[in-house]
């Protein structure tokens, strides 16, 4: 109403780089001039890669499904991912799973050795189901560059978490 149009946008990319609010970006983007655009879009790229918060940017490429731009988060920020973040991680694992099995298997990985380090007994069945969907994923997976295969993951955590019971009863009965 003000014809402040550089004041708005400026705001909506602040709104965007603090928050990951997809909202603010499509609004933002929709301001630009012709070809603008795109570099307004890999800008916004490199914003989700940077963010402080991994569980931020991971839950802005699960709202606007943007599953490249996930696999590249995990890739660049594995050891940041909290394994405690399960209602991020799991949607984003079931979303990447058909398309990128080995960065959904880095996610049920993660929310496993969070259930199973922290000792969270009300999360065993959920992570047994995890760990069979990265048996089922297993086979789809040629390369795991320098992750642990799934023989080798499998392996030291029943080794790491062999007393377990309770785990291990969900895991015989999920698979």
């Amino acid at each position: 109403a003000l014809r402040r149009t550089d004041d708005l946008r400026a705001a909506l990319w602040a709104r965007f780089e603090k928050h990951l609010c997809p909202d603010a970006l499509r609004h933002h983007l929709k301001l630009l001039p012709d070809f603008e655009d795109i570099e307004a879009e890999d800008a916004a790229r490199q914003v989700v890669l940077s963010h402080p918060s991994v569980d931020a940017a991971l839950a802005y490429c699960l709202q606007v499904g943007d599953l490249t731009l996930a696999c590249q988060l995990i890739d660049a920020r594995l050891a940041e991912i909290d394994g405690d973040a399960y209602e991020i991680l799991t949607p984003l694992a079931d979303a990447l799973s058909p398309a990128h099995p080995l960065h959904a298997v880095l996610l049920w990985r993660a929310m496993i050795d969070f259930a199973l380090t922290r000792n969270r007994k009300g999360r065993y069945p959920h992570a047994a189901r995890h760990l069979a969907s990265c048996a089922v994923a297993d086979a789809t997976i040629a390369d795991y560059g320098a992750s642990r295969s799934h023989a080798a993951y499998f392996h030291a955590l029943s080794e790491r978490h062999a007393r377990k019971a309770s785990f291990w009863s969900n895991y015989i009965a999920s698979a």
